[in-house]
């Protein structure tokens, strides 16, 4: 039993109820991670199935039941993890006749994690076998496997698996240890990560800003592992109703000759939701290596850029046009008033803070976060040279390992600080239109306890209208700057063309004693003016030719067939002529590939179900307002092979406690409902709720009470009008909003009602006959 709180999270040490089969209810509390481990006795052994009722105290009424169908094979095996004497052990129990062994064959136990067998054990037939779950297991498995066992009786496979959960923690230690806790923003220190050798490690670095704002999707251990255990290839808790579902649910293949039904056993049946293993892009051995060359390559061309683009822009500042030395340099520049162009003034400033020893550099890497490729830790231990961004701010290090021996393992977050003592700050707004005048904001901060004056210049861009030509600097503005205090100031601006383009601030202060420089670039879009007009069509991407209608777009005009790297690829010519309106040279073209237009909507409704779900509630009508998009949506991810561990787990609950709540509170003695028991029946909410329900068997058998529904199939049947075929709904629903553009006109009687109800009928496969 997991159980979860309404925000779904954990709910650990929790105390609950438990009934089976309509017992005396039992007081039961969960553990540390929120599961409860209840061994349910055989006491009957005639029973065609167990009802196991759970609810948390005082909540009787939102109960959570499920109905357990007993295994129909004529021999048995049970595989279970058990704990005992403070260690895990493997144990199964068989009904094997010891006098009949040569009928039998061995028993096979197999241990999967993640779609891959990680442990094998063989044992002669025996009624009771058993072995020690070691350490390598369990780090290999964490945080949740499967157990499967079989043997071979007269020719009939004899199976059983579960589902069991391991301390989801790190079984090795890793550790960062930043070289400085403060830094200067864009420098380069050292980071040394340790922990077990042969760990591949990923480093995280983002601004702690971002995190100040919105810290829900930091990684943390828990999201790690959950994410781990949602690649579990198996079917929910393990066992089914004969071994052909077992082997389906425990997420395995067999090839064997022994007697097995060959319809039952398939991965895409109705009674198991399919999960597909995603393929390889490239082999086990190259695939350590896959992506991370191409990135690397792009990361050192970018830096490579950077420091050109650095040295070259410093070449720029630190070109002298005064042939003549200038005396006493300091009265010159401290002037208000000069003889000098600004140009002059410019480099004579960076020639004195040159002579000064000041070392200076452009900032205009502000990226909030950066990840390091892996890295493969040796001699326990891995130290990197890793450059901070420009920003002046507060990082939050994290470091992600994986291992095959040790499993996945996340260290502690590390917080370095990128600071300077005298830095300016440029804002700009996200986007301007051509010929609109804007400001740019320059804060300059000192923080050092003493006034200090400045001089702040801002660099002539071309196609923009500022006072100063392209390349060359502006009127030097003076600044006088508290104790530890800011100043701010402005530039006013009119971009004359669309494009990106650099803003670049300097701020320079040339006391001798204090001397002080910061330099910023940042880009800043200018967009066009006029309408936004969009145009979308259709393209067909179909380079095996496996589409029967792949049908393209007129504006299609040419396509040619390639072959780009051993893969069959299409070249296509598109036609895009423009409105007789629209400007020239404003034309911009993106292309939006998406495979399944409805993936994205459903994903988005069942991802975080807790968030944006609530449990199904209310009225007869609200609760199926909650669990028919369940339904429809989990039965699309089914059917697309998206199905994932987290929508298991979260969309059948939701979905089990609607169709019971419903069926229990708000279904009629004849079958029928309405939005509450006193009123009365709706045919149309009676055919909707037949409708969810039927489509909901197609998921998973069992999940609701057949002959609470066929009862309102019966219903549904007589309730035509003198047997003429037509329906009439006397009582209609009080939520018209769930019925769409149906519920705007008269909902009583027409042809819509009576389609809606024959195709609730045709829908359900278990009818009734009248």
């Amino acid at each position: 039993i997991y159980m979860l709180h309404a925000n779904g999270k954990p709910a650990i040490r929790e105390r609950f109820s438990l009934t089976i089969d309509g017992s005396s209810p039992e007081q039961h509390r969960t553990n540390k991670d929120g599961y409860y481990l209840a061994h349910i006795h055989a006491v009957n052994q005639n029973l065609e199935r167990r009802k196991i009722k759970v609810y948390a105290p005082a909540f009787e009424n939102c109960a959570t039941e499920i109905v357990l169908q007993p295994y129909t094979g004529v021999s048995q095996i049970v595989v279970e993890k058990v704990e005992r004497e403070g260690a895990s052990f493997i144990q199964a129990y068989t009904d094997i006749n010891m006098n009949q062994v040569a009928q039998c064959s061995g028993i096979l136990m197999l241990i999967t994690a993640r779609g891959k067998i990680v442990k094998t054990k063989y044992f002669p037939p025996s009624k009771d076998v058993s072995f020690k779950l070691e350490t390598d297991v369990v780090n290999k498995v964490s945080p949740v496997g499967r157990v499967f066992a079989f043997y071979v009786h007269n020719a009939q496979l004899v199976a059983d698996s579960s589902i069991f959960h391991v301390d989801s923690k790190c079984r090795e230690q890793l550790e960062l240890h930043p070289e400085k806790l403060e830094v200067r923003a864009g420098r380069v220190s050292k980071l040394t990560v340790t922990g077990p050798s042969g760990m591949w490690v990923g480093f995280n670095v983002i601004d702690k800003a971002l995190l100040l704002f919105n810290n829900k999707n930091v990684l943390r251990e828990n999201t790690l592992f959950r994410n781990m255990a949602a690649h579990d290839l198996g079917c929910g808790a393990g066992g089914g109703t004969n071994s052909e579902e077992i082997f389906k649910n425990a997420g395995l293949t067999i090839l064997t000759n022994a007697n097995v039904n060959e319809e039952r056993i398939q991965r895409e049946t109705a009674e198991c939701a399919a999960k597909k293993l995603k393929r390889r892009a490239v082999s086990d051995e190259n695939g350590l290596y896959f992506g991370s060359k191409p990135l690397c390559c792009e990361e050192g061309r970018q830096y490579s850029s950077d420091v050109i683009s650095d040295y070259e822009m410093e070449k720029r500042h630190f070109k002298r046009e005064v042939s003549e030395p200038v005396p006493e340099r300091g009265s010159y520049v401290a002037s208000d008033g000069s003889v000098f162009s600004f140009q002059d003034r410019y480099h004579m400033d960076i020639g004195l803070l040159e002579d000064m020893g000041l070392q200076m550099g452009i900032r205009k890497r502000f990226e909030t976060w950066f990840f390091f490729e892996e890295h493969m830790i040796s001699d326990n231990g891995l130290t990197l040279a890793m450059k901070y961004r420009d920003s002046i701010t507060e990082w939050s290090i994290q470091a992600i390992g994986i291992s095959e021996h040790y499993g996945a393992c996340i260290a502690a977050p590390k917080e370095v600080k990128a600071f300077k003592d005298y830095f300016i700050q440029v804002d700009l707004p996200y986007k301007v239109l051509q010929k609109e005048m804007f400001n740019v904001k320059v804060t300059v901060f000192n923080f050092i306890p003493q006034e200090l004056s400045a001089r702040v210049y801002m660099k002539g861009v071309s196609s923009f209208c500022n006072g100063t030509s392209p390349g060359q600097h502006s009127q030097p503005q003076p600044l006088t700057l508290p104790p530890n205090g800011a100043r701010t100031l402005t530039f006013p601006m009119i971009p004359l063309k669309a494009g990106t383009y650099p803003i670049t601030v300097s701020a320079f202060v040339t006391n001798r004693h204090l001397p002080f420089a910061d330099i910023v670039e940042k880009q800043l879009l200018v967009m066009n003016e006029g309408i936004l007009e969009k145009k979308s069509f259709t393209v067909c991407l179909d380079p095996n030719f496996q589409m029967e209608n792949c049908i393209q777009g007129p504006e299609v005009k040419r396509t040619v067939q390639l072959n780009v790297d051993n893969s069959p690829s299409v070249k296509m010519e598109v036609e895009l002529p423009l409105p007789p309106s629209s400007l020239p040279g404003t034309a911009i073209v993106n292309a939006y590939i998406q495979s399944n237009l409805m993936g994205d909507p459903v994903l988005c409704v069942l991802v975080g179900v807790d968030k944006m779900f609530n449990e199904p509630r209310g009225s007869g009508e609200n609760i199926m307002q909650y669990t028919a998009p369940i339904v429809y949506g989990m039965y699309f991810l089914k059917q697309t092979g998206t199905m994932e561990a987290k929508h298991e787990e979260s969309g059948y609950r939701y979905m089990r406690n609607g169709i019971t709540r419903q069926q229990y509170m708000y279904q009629k003695d004849d079958g029928s409902y309405a939005a509450w028991k006193e009123r009365p029946s709706s045919l149309w909410l009676t055919a909707f709720v037949a409708k969810v329900f039927c489509q909901a068997e197609h998921l998973v058998r069992g999940m609701s009470d057949l002959n609470s529904l066929q009862k309102t199939l019966a219903y549904i049947s007589k309730n035509n009008l003198e047997g003429s075929g037509d329906f009439r709904d006397d009582s209609p629903v009080v939520h018209k909003e769930m019925q769409g553009v149906f519920g705007q006109g008269d909902t009583r009687s027409g042809p819509s009602l009576t389609a809606f109800v024959l195709i609730s009928l045709q829908e359900c496969t278990e009818r009734t006959v009248v």
